[in-house]
């Protein structure tokens, strides 16, 4: 049986150093330290502790000004020079934005519609391709498959220890990422970008890393995927690593702030005003997981991300700390949460 909690009006103590509060294993001690910021936990099942280090910052970015000089030089010796897998949201717009404007790269755009595609990310594709001239392609007829894997997660996820959201997000990102690859495959395209936020850290720092693509993004039989749909991933398929793209995660290391992303991609017309609000274009069975686990928890199994930048620099807390106190008392109320949907 899962544990359910509730949100209090009065204060959640957080932890002194971070952002954390109680919830699935994470405890504050006596003097008001998680167990990551007292150290004595360094892997709890929601959450292994991560040290990117100023040398794998310094080396990121080295490799990513490396990356673009090779793109440049064989610019013209294949129809595209990378792929870009764009969800319709302001990340991965302006991500869009950058590679065709400023790199002067041409991109193909891959969209994966699982079925929990918001109208409000549609809207954004539609309206950006009118600006952004690339081509764009939209995979949507695999909405059976991402449907069994969200209903196990609607019915059948058991546990205290990790959350819904995360788990929905490793396990979806294991198709969905690999039907981009895929693409990417069919060209002999070698990079694949993808528009993770800097705070979007729980799996993956800047690099997807080529030997898990092909050993762990495979189906889950045991649990929601059938023999019929190994065809559809990465893993089954006989791979080299030399034969899968390198797949980067750009904002990781270059100069991000959310609100001037938001600025620049509806300034652009590339969305509707308004529309670059992230709680707009999230998946919808995301939104569900999110309001699910602030009801079980009385928290967002999201903010362990966020925490962890915090403890790596301490002049986030403040923002960070805000940020999730007003996400998790919106999701939590349901306010405005699922404006984004019409259907």
């Amino acid at each position: 049986m899962l544990e359910q909690k509730t949100i209090q009006k009065n204060v959640i103590p957080v932890c002194k150093n971070c952002i954390l509060y109680s919830f699935a294993g994470i405890e504050l001690d006596s003097e008001g330290n998680c167990n990551f910021c007292a150290g004595s936990s360094s892997k709890l099942p929601i959450w292994e502790k991560v040290s990117i280090t100023q040398q794998d910052r310094d080396w990121a970015r080295e490799d990513w000004n490396k990356t673009v000089v090779e793109m440049k030089e064989n610019r013209g010796k294949q129809q595209y020079d990378c792929v870009l897998g764009w969800s319709g949201g302001k990340d991965s717009t302006s991500m869009l934005d950058y590679l065709v404007n400023e790199l002067e790269l041409n991109p193909l755009a891959v969209s994966i519609d699982p079925g929990t595609m918001s109208d409000v990310a549609r809207e954004n594709v539609a309206k950006a391709l009118q600006k952004i001239k690339v081509d764009h392609i939209l995979i949507d007829d695999l909405k059976d498959i991402f449907l069994r894997f969200f209903r196990w997660i609607a019915v059948d996820f058991d546990s205290n220890e990790l959350g819904a959201g995360s788990e929905q997000c490793r396990y979806c990102g294991y198709l969905l990422h690999g039907l981009i690859v895929k693409e990417a495959m069919k060209r002999n395209i070698p990079y694949v970008f993808l528009g993770y936020s800097p705070d979007q850290i729980h799996f993956y720092f800047y690099e997807m890393p080529r030997e898990e693509i092909i050993n762990e993004w495979g189906p889950e039989l045991d649990k929601f995927s059938t023999k019929e749909d190994a065809k559809w991933y990465i893993a089954p398929m006989n791979l080299k690593v030399e034969d899968v793209p390198r797949v980067l995660l750009p904002y990781h290391i270059l100069p991000y702030k959310e609100d001037e992303v938001i600025k620049l991609v509806e300034d652009k017309g590339y969305v509707e005003k308004g529309n670059g609000d992230p709680l707009k274009t999230n998946c919808y069975a995301l939104s569900a997981a999110l309001f699910y686990e602030a009801h079980r928890f009385g928290a967002l199994c999201y903010a362990v991300q966020p925490a962890e930048l915090v403890r790596q620099d301490p002049s986030l807390r403040k923002k960070w700390l805000l940020t999730i106190k007003h996400f998790t008392r919106t999701v939590y109320d349901g306010e405005n949460y699922y404006r984004g949907y019409k259907r």
